[in-house]
């Protein structure tokens, strides 16, 4: 019951502050112009094709696999070190709370900070995408939003985490975005770099095997397009989205939901661990 009081506090902290105004309105406009643009420029019926609404939905994995992450960390970075940075950590601590509810409480509160942005968000392009489609699937859209909202968490789980971990806003800020940047934009040369010290300090002449392609796999963004991809039906038309079904279990797109999870667990076990260690 701590956990969830913690929660609750930091929600309505949130609503105070006007954070969640500001996330819903951001993430309507983000999903409602994205829906937007993507059906507009998708082949119009009697051109060859028709902005499906399955189509359109999975022309949103780039844009979301990029925004949600920067959503996630912002929400992330402050949750505990702000609480150490003011001083109301000891106050927080004092109640019957202890630091594994604090961090698990804080990563809970944030998430429904989240949570409300994608819904409303999601809605308002449910609506634009039955404006401009022919066709609309709500199994696949709501589940969509489901992994849309675990890429978040995870990245939440990151800043809640790197925020446990340190003693100010500042440097939470500068390793999350350090980890961002490695994980979404910067690890390709990582995996590069790994088969190259794998391989004896050169390149191979062929591909590794499968234990590279799972490296491809790693990142939250690339789980969660896997994922999300996995929720597409498998047939022709999609077929050339979706690509085709590795043999191993661990590469293929259900599997990202796995990974995923990883990514929500492990690091606030990290996190806390750090916290329950430090002296404040």
């Amino acid at each position: 019951m701590s956990t969830l009081a913690v929660a609750r506090k930091d929600f309505r902290d949130a609503l105070r502050s006007r954070v969640l105004l500001g996330l819903t309105g951001l993430f309507v406009l983000f999903v409602a112009g994205a829906s937007y643009f993507f059906a507009r420029i998708q082949p119009q019926p009697g051109t060859g094709g028709d902005p499906t609404a399955l189509v359109l939905i999975f022309s949103l994995l780039t844009p979301a696999s990029l925004f949600v992450p920067i959503l996630g960390l912002a929400l992330g970075y402050k949750a505990v070190a702000g609480e150490r940075e003011s001083g109301r950590i000891k106050l927080l601590l004092s109640l019957p709370h202890s630091r594994l509810d604090v961090v698990l409480g804080k990563a809970l509160g944030r998430t429904g900070v989240l949570v409300v942005p994608v819904v409303v968000g999601f809605a308002v392009g449910a609506a634009v995408i039955f404006w401009q489609s022919s066709r609309f699937t709500p199994v696949n859209y709501v589940a969509f939003a489901f992994a849309t909202v675990l890429l978040g968490l995870a990245y939440i789980a990151i800043g809640v985490a790197i925020s446990s971990a340190t003693t100010s806003t500042f440097r939470a800020l500068i390793g999350g975005l350090s980890l961002l940047a490695v994980l979404e934009f910067l690890w390709r040369p990582v995996r590069i770099a790994i088969v190259y010290l794998v391989n004896g300090l050169s390149l191979p002449q062929q591909a590794p095997g499968d234990w590279y392609f799972f490296l491809q796999t790693l990142p939250p963004g690339s789980a969660y397009s896997n994922a999300a991809r996995s929720l597409l039906p498998k047939n022709p038309t999609t077929l050339a989205i979706t690509g085709p079904t590795p043999d191993a279990f661990y590469l293929q797109d259900w599997f990202g939901f796995v990974i995923l999870a990883v990514w929500i667990i492990v690091p606030l076990a990290l996190g806390y661990r750090r916290f329950e260690r430090t002296d404040l």
